[in-house]
Order: structure tokens, then C-alpha cells, then sequence
């Protein structure tokens, strides 16, 4: 697998290259947007880690001339927390937004909510936690208090995203179905009520 990871920070570039060469992914690196770009355009990268704050061109403008003439899945590293950008974002072709803060979605659940099957494989391949519980996004936490959802829960598309309601993903479902099994993993049921709660009907 080769990964390009695009970030003008050199201690997170360099950061994230290292964990990625240490799991023997092999990694090539760009500082600002149009080298970037130029890279991911060349062909031959399996997977695009982008942050948005690029000199020379955002990580806007990058994954939007990306989308014109490739589907290489893009992780998108942010702190944006309002969640009409981060909607932004995966409407503008992104697969994964991980947050670099703790506050927001975790990539596999991002991978979950937009059915990204390979991009899933990838990150529980390399050590990302099946059973791990995020609180979703701020504007569910008032009124799910104290419910906590797994990327099941996103694939399956019973967790509203801020304004957007998550889309039912079977195919992604049955993946990370299988990847609990295999690991030992209590694997809820489909379409389940969570703490008396149904989300489904919540977000009507």
C-alpha cells in the first residue's frame, strides 16, 4: 500500500509518516497543496491523508480538483467543528474526516457513515478499535445523553451527523459484522433500539 499524507505541518506530516512506514505502509510525503495535489494525481497512491490548512492551495481546493479525475479514498484531517464544514467536506468527495481533537467521529466511524468499505479495511488492518463508543456529533449529545454508538451503529444508519441523517450502508454493515466476529466482538443486532432510544425515529 502507498499513502500520501499532505500536511505543511512538519511534526504531524512526519508524525504520521513515521506510524505509517512503522506498519510497513510505504508513504510519500508533500508540505503544501499544489505539490500535493500533483502527487495524488500522478496515480500509484492507494489512499490520500489531506489536511485542509495548506499553503498554496487548501485542502479544500485539493480534494475538489482531486474529485474531477480520481476516487483515491482521501482522509481529511481537521479541527473544524461546526458540523455544516465538516458536511462541506464530504460533500466535496472526502471519505473519512478525523478530527485532530478528541470532540467528533473517530475515521472508522467516518469510513462507516459514508460505506467506505476499503478505507475500513485499511484502518482495522492497522490497529483501529472495532468496539470503540463515540458520542457522536455535539448537537445529539443533549439529546442522547449517555448513549454511546459504535461504527456499526454508522453503517447501519441509525445515527443522525449534526443536520444529516446517516445513510443505511448493508454492505458496510455486514463488513464490519464480520471483522467483530472474527475478533470476538459482541456484534449488536441490525436496526436495534439503543437504551430505549430509537434513533430512527428521533430523527425524523
Amino acid at each position: 500500500m502507498r499513502v500520501l499524507v499532505i500536511d505543511d505541518a512538519d511534526s504531524a506530516r512526519c508524525a504520521v509518516a513515521q506510524g505509517l512506514r512503522a506498519a510497513g505502509v510505504e508513504v510519500l510525503e508533500a508540505a503544501d497543496g499544489p505539490v500535493g495535489l500533483a502527487k495524488a494525481l500522478d496515480g500509484g497512491v492507494d489512499l490520500v491523508v489531506l489536511d485542509l490548512r495548506l499553503p498554496g492551495m487548501d485542502g479544500e481546493a485539493v480534494l475538489a480538483t482531486l474529485r474531477r479525475s480520481s476516487a483515491v479514498p482521501v482522509i481529511v484531517v481537521s479541527s473544524k467543528r461546526h458540523e455544516d464544514d465538516r458536511v462541506g467536506v464530504l460533500d466535496l468527495g472526502a471519505d473519512v474526516i478525523a478530527q485532530d481533537s478528541m470532540d467528533g467521529r473517530t475515521a472508522l466511524m467516518g469510513a462507516a457513515h459514508k460505506g467506505s468499505n476499503a478505507v475500513i479495511e485499511m484502518l482495522v488492518q492497522h490497529g483501529a478499535d472495532l468496539a470503540l463508543r463515540d458520542i457522536g456529533s455535539r448537537d445529539t449529545i443533549n439529546a442522547l445523553a449517555g448513549v454511546r454508538f459504535q461504527p456499526i451503529d454508522y453503517a447501519d444508519g441509525l445515527v443522525r451527523i449534526g443536520v444529516q441523517s446517516a445513510i443505511a450502508h448493508p454492505d458496510t454493515f455486514a463488513l464490519l459484522k464480520k471483522l467483530m466476529k472474527d475478533r470476538n466482538l459482541p456484534v449488536p443486532k441490525a436496526g436495534r433500539t439503543l437504551e430505549s432510544i430509537c434513533v430512527v425515529d428521533l430523527c425524523k
